[in-house]
């Protein structure tokens, strides 16, 4: 029997937190047989795994500028540069290289040998792969949670790729730092996506399944395909990060994997102008392989209507980014419409939390929709209807 390559995208970290809410993890393994963790900071580089202690402080130091204008800090190659002579050197002796390009390419093979071979040694039908979102550094119990939930469904052989990025943390009271946060999160999510297309485009398996919670739908779209939409356009498309994200993204190739499904539990991006881009792959139109999309729906979720105030909500969507898949219908629909367009055919599934209404300001967070009853079809609208 042929493999399966199942993407679930949920993400999980084990952090400590930098400045403008930077996420600096803490790299460990799991003792779990069939999971593997891979750890991705806010420019897409992988963060070793052998005897990795990363000193908080040395992420507070960087003096790289970032694409809006701010100090970049919070990034492994920053890190590095300053602890040349310590952290550094023990890192490219426990590697076998001389500089962080050539960490990095190590880094790369050595997960992508990993995954491969975990898949064999157990004889693995899917591999499972979480991507967590935005104000989310320690779901490591969801996961745990989720990863009971499938295996009860569809079965234990399964291989779970855990992906931790840095979706950023809300520190601040202040709403206009919280928003500058939610802008830094979704540039992260572009340089997190770029390099999943790497770490997968070896894996030869025949089905794919990509599952998101909030901004992780960012990461999971943006692995499939280009998106031209909202932050970059909203904050400085000119600019050269921006640009040097874009060019990374048109020659990074999407996934070729026979089977791909997307589903996406309360999606914290647009719909629309998210999924106009669907047939922005690279190389270009080649999205035959994408098979379904299912989305986790939820009318009352506070954080994706910011707050459910009217006003507030225009003002924030215009400024910042549309977060509206997840909670509007008439976005739904529209994004629905989009999708039926394409050639072949994509199936579009929903399932609709919206009944399991409790305190409203709980009504976002993974475990949130971990617990509630219709968790269950949202499971089987992903691995068990056709």
């Amino acid at each position: 029997m042929k493999n399966n390559l199942l993407l679930v995208a949920l993400l999980y970290t084990a952090v400590t937190y930098g400045q403008f809410g930077n996420v600096v993890s803490q790299p460990s393994e799991s003792k779990k047989a069939n999971v593997i963790r891979i750890y991705i900071d806010r420019e897409g580089a992988i963060y070793p795994l052998k005897d990795n202690i990363i000193k908080k402080e040395g992420f507070t130091i960087g003096k790289f500028r970032d694409g809006y204008g701010g100090i970049d800090v919070a990034n492994l190659e920053a890190y590095y540069k300053y602890y040349q002579q310590t952290d550094f050197t023990k890192v490219c002796v426990d590697y076998g290289v001389n500089d962080f390009v050539g960490l990095q390419r190590v880094l790369l093979k050595d997960y992508q040998e990993k995954i491969i071979e975990t898949i064999q040694r157990l004889h693995a039908k899917n591999l499972i792969l979480l991507i967590h979102g935005f104000n989310d550094a320690t779901p490591d119990t969801n996961y745990e949670t989720f990863e009971d939930k499938a295996d009860a469904l569809i079965g234990i052989s399964n291989v779970y790729l855990e992906v931790h990025w840095d979706g950023l943390i809300n520190q601040t009271h202040n709403p206009i730092k919280f928003l500058d946060i939610w802008k830094r999160a979704q540039r992260n999510s572009a340089n997190t996506a770029i390099t999943l297309r790497n770490v997968i485009s070896h894996i030869q398996i025949d089905n794919m399944y990509i599952v998101t919670h909030s901004l992780g739908a960012s990461v999971g779209t943006r692995l499939l395909f280009n998106v031209y939409n909202w932050e970059i356009k909203k904050n400085n498309p000119n600019s050269i990060d921006a640009q040097e994200i874009y060019t990374r993204a048109e020659t990074t190739p999407t996934p070729t994997q026979p089977n791909v499904i997307l589903a996406m539990i309360a999606p914290a991006i647009p719909g629309q102008s998210t999924f106009e881009g669907l047939r922005n792959t690279v190389p270009i139109h080649k999205s035959d392989n994408y098979k379904k999309i299912v989305i986790g729906f939820n009318k009352h979720d506070y954080a994706l209507n910011k707050g459910n105030i009217r006003g507030v909500r225009l003002i924030l969507r215009e400024r910042f980014g549309s977060s509206s898949l997840g909670a509007s219908k008439r976005d739904l629909r529209v994004t629905k419409k989009i999708i039926a367009k394409h050639k072949p055919p994509i199936d579009v599934l929903e399932t609709d939390f919206s009944s399991d209404r409790v305190v409203k300001k709980t009504e976002h967070g993974f475990e949130f929709y971990l617990r509630r009853e219709h968790f269950n079809s949202f499971l089987v609208n992903t691995f068990i209807t056709k």
